[in-house]
């Protein structure tokens, strides 16, 4: 988390070896529900945002932890995501 945070504030050492984390965003258009760890409980995010995997094994094979540019850490499944690299 802490490596996303510097990276999203742009406060990265350039002499730490330190690699950047890839984004990924939620595919399609209008709204998902994903599960919110927690406080164990449904939120509403809109697709298309943008978002950093934080752990790939968060509770079962097919979900993975994010956490968005709305600063939500939230599970949704991994097919549910597109890896777009470094935009």
């Amino acid at each position: 988390m802490r490596q996303i945070i510097r990276q999203l504030s742009g406060d990265l050492d350039p002499e730490d070896d330190q690699t950047l984390i890839p984004e990924v965003a939620i595919r399609g258009q209008g709204i998902i529900y994903c599960f919110l760890p927690d406080n164990r409980t449904m939120v509403r995010i809109n697709r298309g945002i943008k978002a950093y995997i934080v752990d790939d094994a968060a509770s079962s094979a097919e979900r993975v932890l994010i956490y968005t540019w709305t600063g939500q850490l939230v599970e949704i499944d991994a097919d549910e995501l597109i890896h777009t690299g470094f935009d």
